[in-house]
């Protein structure tokens, strides 16, 4: 292949070059920097003829992806071409390449040097507000984010990436320290999700051009599992319907979920059933899942690239057929007492009580028994108070197992203290449905971004992911808080401001 050289760099017009297309769904783009072409930034070092996209077009979550290079010229950027500020000039190669891939619903864009800028920019203009149709994960190399190198202008959108997109948008920074124009932290400011830096100096003479043309097995393995996890996560397009049913003779694969821990264990002791693995590294024919349903069927439909098996799920918690009656007869059978004589309406609990939880009902049991009264002696005091104020304290309790469940799932070995982290999740949680009970992704990972940013934590979309996955559900594009949160932050004062 030829190699363009760098004088055509000063007159070549912006141009998207295919490299594979493999459907609508997932476009994979790569920007090179200033005087450079693509094909030149991300030809490996290694005397063949390989370039940075066969090392991921093959292999699992990219697989089904089509690849792109994007490139311009110092025509295009030159900033007094038809009088044009630098910014309309960066703008206007964002256009163009949105013409090119707006078909497409999930977009990763690879950007070295001034290409990361690029990379912002689009992300900016397409991908980093509620409104956006596609989904942006953002890869920089080598990319002076403070904009501190003279070879590489400033715009003044870097402004609202600093200020909104950088909360919305997923992004992977990657620098060296054999780099000798750009250093690791040039991307301080960038409110990045994760971090990937290298001390190898055994490339130090590729210098600037060390990440992008002699990329480590280290550095491709984080890639995967970053695209993996934007894949698979509430950012990626279209959402899988829980409500849905076959309609195909293709094979099947059933997740069942619970909020229940209990409920799973005992389904579980069936020698046939084998819980869900967190990677779903095994296809199970049934599996079993605590968090968010939808998230785990996206990993799952990702990682079945053939296409030819569906994933359907079915919630175990059927709170229309039982849970209110459950709850009416345990209040008479614990009160050794018939409905007509109980001088209450269990219903008072409200009508989407969260006793409906096996947990939570094990708990609020245990703790009724444990006060010395038994429901009987304050139905004849005619007086519900005891009851109610515990079970206002084993809403607390049960509430202090969930944010340690979820403390816990998160491998971040960067993350606050548990009690910092539990504050500023419930402050993230009252945000999100404080004013709406709908909420799109994109706003629930900007609010919990943004939060635990101001604590001084750089989360990741993974850590985020479980948080959400946790606490909310969703269709796969609309997501709300899940009904027995929503009860507990009903009754507690969790995450309110004075």
């Amino acid at each position: 292949m030829k190699i363009p050289s760098s004088l055509e760099y000063w007159w070549r017009t912006a141009q998207i070059e295919p490299k594979r297309l493999a459907g609508q769904d997932t476009a994979v783009v790569f920007v090179h920097g200033l005087r450079s072409h693509s094909d030149q930034a991300f030809r490996l070092e290694n005397g063949s003829e390989l370039f940075f996209w066969d090392l991921l077009k093959d292999d699992f979550p990219l697989s089904n992806a089509s690849f792109f290079t994007f490139n311009y010229g110092r025509i295009e950027i030159f900033h007094f071409t038809e009088g044009r500020s630098l910014e309309q000039t960066l703008a206007n190669l964002c256009q163009q390449l949105h013409g090119a891939i707006s078909t497409f619903r999930n977009v990763i864009i690879v950007g070295h040097s001034q290409g990361g800028l690029v990379a912002k920019m689009y992300a900016c203009m397409y991908g980093g507000h509620i409104s956006s149709e596609q989904s942006v994960l953002v890869i920089t190399m080598h990319t002076p984010h403070r904009n501190r190198s003279m070879m590489v202008m400033r715009h003044t959108k870097n402004k609202q990436w600093l200020r909104d997109d950088r909360f919305f948008v997923p992004h992977l920074f990657c620098a060296s320290y054999a780099d000798n124009i750009v250093k690791p932290d040039n991307a301080i400011d960038s409110a990045l999700d994760v971090a990937f830096t290298t001390h190898d100096d055994s490339f130090r003479s590729l210098g600037h051009s060390h990440l992008n043309k002699a990329p480590t097995a280290d550095l491709i393995q984080r890639i995967r599992r970053k695209t993996a996890e934007f894949l698979s996560s509430g950012y990626s397009h279209p959402g899988i319907d829980i409500n849905s049913f076959p309609k195909t003779n293709y094979p099947i694969t059933i997740i069942r979920f619970s909020r229940s821990k209990r409920k799973i264990e005992t389904l579980l002791s069936d020698e046939q059933i084998q819980p869900t693995l967190p990677g779903l590294e095994t296809q199970n024919v049934y599996s079993y899942a605590m968090r968010c349903p939808v998230h785990v069927a996206k990993r799952f439909e990702l990682m079945n690239s053939s296409g030819t098996e569906r994933v359907e799920v079915l919630d175990l918690d059927n709170y229309l057929s039982s849970g209110i009656f459950d709850t009416v007869d345990w209040v008479c059978q614990e009160a050794d007492a018939s409905y007509s004589e109980i001088l209450f309406d269990p219903i008072d609990f409200k009508k989407d009580v969260i006793v409906k939880n096996k947990d939570f009902f094990d708990l609020f049991a245990a703790e009724l028994k444990e006060s010395g009264q038994t429901l009987r002696e304050q139905i004849i005091n005619n007086s519900l108070h005891l009851t109610m104020e515990i079970f206002q304290q084993s809403l607390g309790k049960y509430w202090q197992e969930i944010v340690g469940d979820i403390y816990n799932s998160i491998q971040d070995s960067r993350k606050p203290k548990i009690i910092t982290f539990k504050r500023v999740l419930e402050v993230s949680t009252r945000v999100c449905f404080n004013k709406k009970r709908f909420r799109k992704q994109k706003y629930l990972y900007q609010v919990f971004k943004r939060e635990f940013w101001n604590v001084g934590w750089a989360v990741e979309l993974a850590s985020v992911d479980s948080m959400i996955a946790h606490l909310f559900r969703t269709d796969g594009e609309i997501y709300r808080l899940d009904r027995d949160i929503e009860n507990i932050f009903y009754r507690l004062p969790l995450g309110r401001t004075k």
